[in-house]
């Protein structure tokens, strides 16, 4: 049932034409204008300083989207650290932590939490870069302990582009190149969560996937019409590189070229799965799909149906699945590629604000 109405869903935002949709789901476009009106009054209150808000000590750089769903935000947010600490700066991440279950406001990210209690994005950037990572629902209180704990030049605010009581220097959204806006509605009758007029005060749009880089998503879209020439906001196409298998609850690195024609089982509980898939196929690989919900909870049981078939996932669903001793399990990391004029505009609004 689940899976039925998350296709049912992802075929109203963003493979059915526009036209028609208004008067064909009139109580969905009706919700919509609702929905939009009480995000651009809660934005203009916070603007208006009606509603209070806050900035931490240091940069504070937000990473986050204006549409629902998976759009590359993490290997971003890794790769945008990662220069940063390149350059000397003392670096932390405030998440708001979904799928995990704890309520002990804010929680340092550590070797000693469980997956579960912080959420897996949060528990991959912690790993992979070994820096101070706090998840708070309440993104105003996890920066400032953050500061408090760690005295940090720059903060990262993963997916908070919409939580206005943070104060910040930077705002970067990013899209899935395939996806973009989808039907150009808003929830619940597409997936913006707020209007893509939204960009007209951002920082940087990054575009994520290979349709960016002829920048066709420009004109058949519409969403960044005109913002190339006049670079307001500055525009950078992405993409992700996978590098070697990785065996999942282990160290064994495979390269993928030895697998390549190989039947696989894709494993993917992420916003978009779909690029995940297609990137396997890219690889050369025979894929089988098998998609969960964003944030799964793996079991064991989930993966008896495979015990004696290669199993491939991404390194988000990974880190969920290590403590379920499967045999012949990987994952796929990815890196971004974004190009040297991205990192010189982040050098450029970081030298501002020093």
């Amino acid at each position: 049932m689940r899976k039925r109405l998350e296709r049912w869903v992802t075929g109203l935002w963003y493979r059915r034409p526009a036209n028609g949709l208004v008067v064909r789901y009139l109580p969905l476009y009706l919700l919509s204008l609702l929905y939009s009106a009480i995000v651009r009054t809660r934005r203009q209150l916070y603007l208006a300083g009606i509603k209070r808000s806050w900035h931490p000590t240091g940069t504070v750089i937000v990473v986050g989207n204006i549409t629902a769903g998976g759009t590359g935000k993490t290997p971003l947010t890794i790769a945008i650290l990662t220069y940063l600490q390149s350059k000397g700066y003392r670096c932390g991440v405030v998440s708001r932590g979904y799928g995990g279950s704890s309520h002990d406001s804010p929680l340092t990210v550590d070797s000693s939490i469980d997956v579960e209690m912080c959420g897996d994005e949060p528990k991959m950037i912690a790993e992979r870069l070994q820096i101070p990572v706090v998840v708070d629902r309440d993104r105003v209180r996890g920066a400032n302990y953050l500061q408090s704990q760690f005295e940090l030049d720059v903060i990262v605010c993963d997916d908070g582009l919409q939580h206005y009581r943070l104060q910040r220097d930077i705002e970067i959204v990013v899209f899935d190149g395939q996806r973009m806006i989808g039907n150009g509605h808003s929830i619940p009758l597409g997936p913006l969560r707020e209007s893509a007029r939204r960009l007209k005060h951002t920082g940087i749009v990054v575009v994520n996937g290979p349709e960016a880089e002829s920048g066709d998503v420009l004109g058949t879209r519409g969403v960044l019409d005109g913002y190339r020439a006049n670079s307001q906001p500055p525009w950078f196409a992405m993409g992700l590189k996978p590098a070697d298998l990785i065996q999942v609850g282990g160290t064994e690195a495979v390269d993928v070229n030895s697998l390549k024609g190989r039947e696989v089982v894709a494993i993917a509980g992420i916003g978009n799965p779909k690029r995940f898939f297609e990137t396997l196929r890219t690889l050369g690989f025979n894929v089988v799909e098998k998609t969960y919900p964003d944030h799964y909870r793996y079991r064991t049981a989930d993966f008896a149906e495979f015990h004696d078939q290669i199993v491939v996932m991404t390194e988000k669903d990974a880190i969920k699945c290590r403590g379920l001793g499967l045999r012949n399990a990987w994952y796929l990391p990815v890196e971004a590629e974004l190009p040297g004029d991205f990192f010189r505009e982040i050098d450029r609004i970081m030298a501002r604000n020093q």
